[in-house]
């Protein structure tokens, strides 16, 4: 048996959910598609500003080797410096102790 469509919705039909309603009202709730959208975009800024961030401390670092580099140079270079003139006081204190020595004998 058919039933027949009123146009006029009965009083109880009130309480019921349509669809129309249910899609306008879970427009506003958050998909997976549009939380997984976000999460690549962040991971995506994320990633930019820690390669950054990294490569400004490899290039403070590489300052600072140069820097480092360039001292452990210098000190070698002072060092030997040093020697020289260690070994050019023992051959004037010798050459001195020689000329004393000629000197107190010949008095």
């Amino acid at each position: 048996m058919k039933r027949k469509t009123n146009s006029i919705r009965p009083a109880w039909a009130k309480d019921f959910v349509t669809k129309g309603y249910l899609d306008q009202k879970l427009d506003k709730f958050v998909t997976k598609d549009y939380l997984d959208e976000r999460l690549d975009e962040m991971d995506e800024k994320l990633d930019k500003k820690l390669t950054k961030f990294r490569d400004d401390i490899l290039t403070a670092v590489d300052g600072v080797m140069g820097e480092l580099k360039d001292m452990r140079e210098e000190q070698t270079l002072v060092s030997g410096k040093f020697s020289e003139h260690t070994d050019t006081l023992e051959n004037h204190e010798s050459r001195l102790q020689k000329l004393e020595k000629s000197n107190l004998a010949s008095i």
